[in-house]
């Protein structure tokens, strides 16, 4: 009750719409980041355009052995054509062109074994829902991809190697870019008689950097292909021309972004147990943050069909899966407009209510990530009285980004400090609170003062969110903020501020969880460790008993470590199927009964 009256306190009087000014300044920015050129530098010419193998004047598929013809396929690559493009968008280099040609014409055959495809993935859940996708539209192809991953052989067999990538930050790229130069450098170390294996970039860094990658000499280069999030419908078709020469220069590419891509009639190929499901709603996004790269790397914003949402989640639900977690860079801006069959609009909270009512059915736990603070709609926190906790999970992401006002404005966030707490607010008083928040924190922001950190301090004392991701600002190409701003905070402070922001968070995670203490919680069990010899539990907690074990999550999304020994009688919650021997999938009441470190620890309770 006192986190609620105090944020509700500090929020009443400042419920105020942006001016016109702010408008003003925000279209202004929106335009500029949307008309602003890439790099003019030109790769060498790729003689016939890989273009005329994916499309015909008609729009549809010519000249390969993949695919059906699909709407909307001239209108994204008719574009590369344009003679008033400073830089191609869809190429590969002549062999390429040519391994197509043939295959058209029926010199090339499908491969005597099909292709080892090894899929990597980093970053966020919306690039592992890619990467299910990907691998759905390659192993609709047996004859030529067998999808495997490094449980099943040395990743040194693989003949393809495809890494999906994550932009937002320098980090995960120098990362990225340090895994393609090591398995480059064992390609070399094989010998000359050894087949040069395809690697691949694909996702938001293969976008924003395009065909940098594929620039110098080609032994100088750690990648053949680079495809953006909307170029994978194509992937067959680049893979295929990659592997059907011997041409150690080959390269092809494809960074054209969509206006309508949405892949909303591609089942994924979802290969981990089938307890929780990521379901992409959306693509791209229209806010263009001054910090932020999504708008530039995976382009407008573009609802998916609601039909196809909602028979998705009742197919994962017939499947067995338990949870299913909604995707989108900005979920509640969620907005289906109609089509000829379906003429009328679906909003954000139209299409949770559809989600949960499919769900309750099995049941399923439903999440949703990540919403904006600016256009957080009343009426999907109302579905929290109708559907909680039996099916929508009280456990919301709320991105925060700073504490401050005035910081928030540079980022072009869109909303107040004194916004954010009264959406706080709301959220205490329509879904309780007890609700668990969880928050995105950048410290470090151009020009951000001592003052202006305390001001981020302070708002999570007042807030106490569950969880926060937290990172120092980097600087990425092509933002509002790269090209008005300078990033004029030294990095020993920004390591000093964001040490800070962690270790208040720690702080008020070890007391939230604390609290939970004697509590009973519905709990999806994850996994079970009762077979490990040597104890480890990975992520979870160590733990040398030779009881049974397993490792859950509560409905606040904390992880629990399970003990099969049982508590006192306590009152089961009636939704709960109890077992004494629970599997990976089942719903189990435990009481927590302590913790270590801010790992929670509980027992079965019957």
């Amino acid at each position: 009750m006192n986190r609620l009256l105090t944020v509700k306190a500090l929020s009443n009087s400042f419920l105020s719409k942006r001016t016109w000014i702010t408008q003003k300044c925000a279209r202004w920015y929106r335009r500029t980041a949307e008309n602003h050129s890439a790099s003019k530098s030109l790769l060498p010419s790729d003689g016939r355009t890989l273009a005329d193998f994916l499309v015909s004047a008609q729009g549809q598929r010519t000249n390969t052995a993949f695919g059906r013809e699909r709407s909307g396929s001239l209108a994204l690559l008719e574009r590369q054509r344009d003679p008033k493009r400073k830089r191609p968008t869809v190429g590969a280099s002549e062999s390429v062109v040519q391994a197509l040609e043939n295959i058209g014409q029926g010199a090339e055959r499908v491969p005597p074994a099909p292709y080892k495809v090894l899929l990597e993935t980093y970053g966020c859940a919306m690039n592992v829902s890619d990467s299910e996708i990907v691998a759905s539209l390659l192993a609709a192809h047996p004859e030529w991809f067998r999808i495997v991953n490094d449980s099943e052989i040395p990743e040194e067999q693989a003949d393809i190697i495809l890494l999906n990538s994550c932009a937002i930050r320098e980090k995960p790229e120098a990362r990225v870019l340090q895994r393609l130069r090591m398995l480059r450098a064992i390609d070399s170390s094989r010998g000359g008689n050894a087949p040069r294996r395809i690697l691949g970039l694909l996702g938001c860094m293969a976008e924003r950097l395009k065909t940098k990658l594929l620039s110098g000499t080609p032994s100088m280069r750690v990648v053949d292909l680079v495809v953006g999030p909307d170029g994978y419908r194509d992937l067959p078709v680049l893979l295929q021309g990659l592997m059907s020469t011997n041409d150690p220069h080959r390269y092809a590419y494809h960074t054209q972004l969509s206006l309508e891509e949405t892949y909303a009639d591609i089942a994924p190929l979802r290969q981990q147990s089938r307890i929780t499901a990521y379901l992409s709603i959306m693509r791209g996004c229209d806010n263009h943050c001054a910090f932020c790269v999504v708008p530039q790397t995976r382009g407008p914003e573009r609802s998916r069909d609601p039909h196809s949402i909602w028979q998705e989640v009742q197919r994962l639900g017939d499947e067995g899966f338990r949870e299913v977690v909604l995707l989108g860079q900005n979920v509640n801006s969620y907005r289906y407009r109609g089509n000829d069959l379906a003429p009328r609009s679906v909003s954000f909270a139209e299409l949770l209510h559809g989600v949960c009512e499919i769900a309750d059915r099995y049941p399923m736990r439903v999440r949703f990530t990540s919403p904006h603070p600016k256009d957080f709609p009343d009426e999907v926190l109302e579905l929290y009285t109708k559907f909680a906790p039996r099916t929508l999970c009280r456990q919301i992401h709320v991105p925060l980004q700073s504490g401050s006002t005035t910081v928030l404005q540079r980022m072009r966030r869109g909303y107040t400090r004194e916004e954010y707490l009264a959406l706080i607010a709301r959220i205490f008083e329509k879904v309780g609170a007890n609700v668990a928040l969880s928050t995105d924190i950048i410290s470090g922001f151009c020009d951000e003062t001592e003052e202006e950190h305390a001001e981020t301090l302070s708002l999570m004392d007042l807030v106490r969110f569950d969880q926060a991701f937290m990172f120092a600002y980097s600087e990425r190409e092509r933002t509002i903020a790269a090209r008005l701003y300078v990033d004029n905070v030294p990095l020993d402070v920004k390591q000093r501020r964001l040490r800070e922001i962690i270790t208040k968070q720690v702080t008020i995670s070890s007391e939230r969880a604390r609290a939970m203490v004697g509590t009973t919680q519905r709990v999806l069990i994850d996994e079970s460790v009762e077979n490990r010899e040597d104890g480890n539990t990975g992520s979870a907690l160590n733990d040398k008993s030779s009881s049974p074990s397993w490792i859950g999550r509560t409905e606040s999304n904390r992880r629990v470590r399970i003990h099969s020994r049982k508590p006192p009688h306590s009152s089961s919650l009636q939704y709960c199927e109890q077992s004494a021997s629970p599997s990976p999938g089942d719903w189990v009441n435990v009481c927590i009964t302590g913790l270590n470190g801010n790992r929670l620890v509980g027992e079965l309770s019957f």
